[in-house]
């Protein structure tokens, strides 16, 4: 049985940063938002170790295209992630007095991003 790594670190990440989520909110626990929301911080983390693993093998194989594909649209994907994450946790903590619009507009730049993306694929692989 194959597992997928990556998932595998989304849901590990996803799971207790649910839990102390709903915790903190309940008031059960005494946590800053910045260790609270910490799990997602260490999947962002291996996240971005994945990546530079693939961009440096693809590399090494000398398969450049998807090297730079995944250089480009991983990276943005990757930085999009972490900026929301980081904002999310400034705002939660009352550190930073930005409209939520602003919280939130790294997922619309990634949503755009992978829009883009699935567009361009359909038409380059139309069968």
């Amino acid at each position: 049985m194959d597992v997928d790594v990556r998932r595998l670190v989304w849901v590990l990440a996803l799971l207790p940063s649910a839990v102390l989520v709903a915790l903190k909110l309940d008031g059960t626990i005494g946590l800053t938002w910045w260790t609270t929301l910490s799990p997602l911080f260490v999947a962002l983390a291996c996240w971005g170790y994945f990546l530079l693993i693939v961009v440096i093998r693809l590399g090494l194989a000398r398969r450049f295209k998807p090297m730079l594909h995944e250089l480009i649209l991983g990276s943005t994907l990757w930085a999009s992630a972490v900026a929301f994450v980081v904002v999310l946790t400034q705002k939660l903590s009352d550190e930073t007095t930005a409209p939520w619009s602003a919280v939130l507009a790294p997922l619309w730049v990634a949503s755009i991003i992978t829009l883009i993306w699935c567009i361009c694929w359909s038409f380059a692989y139309k069968s």
